[in-house]
């Protein structure tokens, strides 16, 4: 979940697939997906459906871990 919400918190506003490519890593974007969703869950993102897809930001800029 940490590389979710930093990666995240990287490029702002993203969907999965753009998790994914942006990431480079061997997650598939099904993955991403399913952190993502549950970070939204967690009401530590919020999602906006754009299209067919569901693009996410964090709520807050900076989250601090502890």
């Amino acid at each position: 979940m940490r590389a979710t919400i930093a990666a995240l918190g990287r490029l702002g506003r993203a969907s999965a697939v753009e998790l994914h490519a942006a990431e480079g890593s061997k997650l598939a974007a099904t993955a991403w997906n399913n952190r993502l969703y549950e970070l939204s869950r967690l009401r530590v993102a919020m999602r906006t459906k754009v299209s067919r897809q569901f693009v996410y930001e964090l709520v807050a800029p900076e989250v601090s871990y502890g």
